[in-house]
């Protein structure tokens, strides 16, 4: 995902435009110096967006669009670097070489290797995806405080904390007064309840207790008597283990990543369908159907890519495009995500001694203090190189200002120089910094999604 070719060129050729209109300016001054003369002229000095430095024309609407670049370029390299330390410093815990990499397929399967040889154990990992939640309703406020800036028509009437936006993700939503929670045939209902002792018929990240009368499967501990297989020791009925098979009496099943549960819950209950009921204390969502392309409509905070409100922008409003793509950026690179939990299965071979045992404890420690930084790190990338790519849209509408701020009165004549002389260049500058940001963070990107999603080591 990058600025593409095109769109730099179109970003250049009207920078170029630019540069050879300058004889229109017609003040007295400095100003009728030769284009090679002005810097000198007017004493003009131009300062670089590499050197972070943003106010390079004295445009406000124009500026703005640098000063998007830095904060896009400083996020993506603080992401970048972020994702190669923690898988480097996974390679260093395992003390994993190029040559295991490549003996084993992957890092994934040389991470496996490593627990084999040394911990004599077999290792899966699951985990819960990612959580970030955009504040799109601010993305709507800087919008049309930009819009103001560049001069457009903004209506006073719309209220940010009433406006809509597209989420193509998971939205947080109210049920109605009736606790009932629908989001049409695009997308799904889920109610999500917290607590020491949950009654749950759904998914339950914690533990789930089942108690009753009656034989029921298990796969967990058993408090009662237990038949049909037990991973541990059996004296009788009593299973000092997991209980895999039949459970007479209370069965209790941890699950840091969530599974079904027909019980008490203690931790987080989930429930979804087409519609269901949440109580005033738990979170309601509608989950747009990804695969399908669909979306919803939303109100409050959006995990996921999303379309930022536009009822203040006005439709003759030449800034509009810029303005939203920056505002959508921002929003993106201010977003705070929530690391995953993380549910490692360990399963030690038969002669496991107690030193392979500590090892694999070691292992195990190891990637739940890394593991989840990576796929948060993941959804955030996600979202920072789609904030890259919304620059490229805003990079032509800046242009386009830039230019009818030239051609306009509202500037000052040394502006408008400024423009020309500072502000073509800072243009190209500006481009070649996000291709180059968004480079080094798809390289990162793709290794951190290559580990997490390696069969030889993440599910089953």
């Amino acid at each position: 995902m990058k600025l593409g070719t095109k769109q730099l060129g179109g970003i250049l050729g009207a920078a170029a435009i630019a540069v050879g209109g300058l004889s229109l300016l017609g003040a007295q001054g400095c100003e009728d110096s030769p284009l090679t003369d002005v810097t000198k002229a007017c004493g003009l000095t131009c300062e670089k967006v590499a050197d972070g430095a943003f106010s390079i024309t004295g445009n406000k609407s124009v500026d703005a669009f640098f000063k998007a670049t830095i904060d896009f370029t400083n996020k993506s390299d603080e992401l970048a670097t972020g994702i190669k330390a923690e898988i480097d410093g996974l390679t260093a815990d395992f003390g994993i070489t190029p040559a295991d990499i490549t003996a084993n397929g992957s890092l994934g399967g040389a991470i496996g290797a490593k627990f084999k040889a040394n911990a004599k154990a077999s290792i899966k990992v699951k985990a819960e995806p990612a959580k970030c939640d955009v504040d799109a309703r601010a993305s709507f406020s800087a919008s049309a405080s930009c819009e103001a800036e560049a001069g457009c028509k903004v209506e006073a009437s719309c209220d940010p904390g009433m406006a809509e936006f597209e989420c193509k993700g998971s939205c947080e939503v109210e049920a109605d007064v009736t606790g009932k929670v629908d989001c049409g045939a695009s997308a799904t209902a889920s109610c999500t309840a917290k607590g020491p002792s949950v009654a749950c018929e759904g998914s339950c990240q914690g533990e789930c207790t089942v108690t009753g009368s009656v034989t029921a499967a298990c796969g967990g501990s058993c408090e009662g008597t237990c038949t049909g297989g037990c991973e541990g020791t059996q004296n009788g009925g009593t299973c000092n283990g997991t209980c895999t098979g039949q459970c007479q009496g209370s069965c209790k099943v941890k699950s840091d990543v969530g599974a079904s549960c027909k019980g008490t819950c203690s931790g987080s209950c989930t429930v979804s369908g087409p519609s269901v009921m949440c109580d005033a204390m738990a979170e309601a969502h509608c989950d747009a159907n990804v695969e399908a392309n669909a979306s919803v409509m939303c109100k409050g905070k959006c995990e996921g890519n999303f379309e930022p409100p536009s009822c203040m922008a006005s439709a003759e409003c030449d800034a509009k495009a810029s303005c939203q793509a920056q505002a959508k950026a921002d929003a993106s690179l201010k977003v705070e995500c929530t690391p995953p939990t993380l549910e490692v299965k360990l399963a030690f071979d038969v002669g496991a001694d107690a030193t392979a045992k500590a090892q694999g404890e070691f292992y195990v420690q190891t990637l739940k203090a890394r593991l989840p930084k990576l796929f948060a790190s993941l959804k955030k990338g996600k979202l920072v190189l789609d904030a890259g790519s919304d620059l490229g849209t805003a990079a032509s509408g800046s242009v386009k200002g830039a230019l009818d701020a030239f051609a306009g009165k509202s500037d000052s004549e040394f502006t408008k120089i400024k423009i020309v002389t500072c502000g073509v260049p800072a243009f190209g500058e500006a481009a070649g910094l996000i291709q180059g940001s968004t480079a080094d963070l798809k390289a990162q990107f793709d290794a951190a999604v290559s580990l997490t999603t390696d069969p030889k080591l993440i599910g089953g």
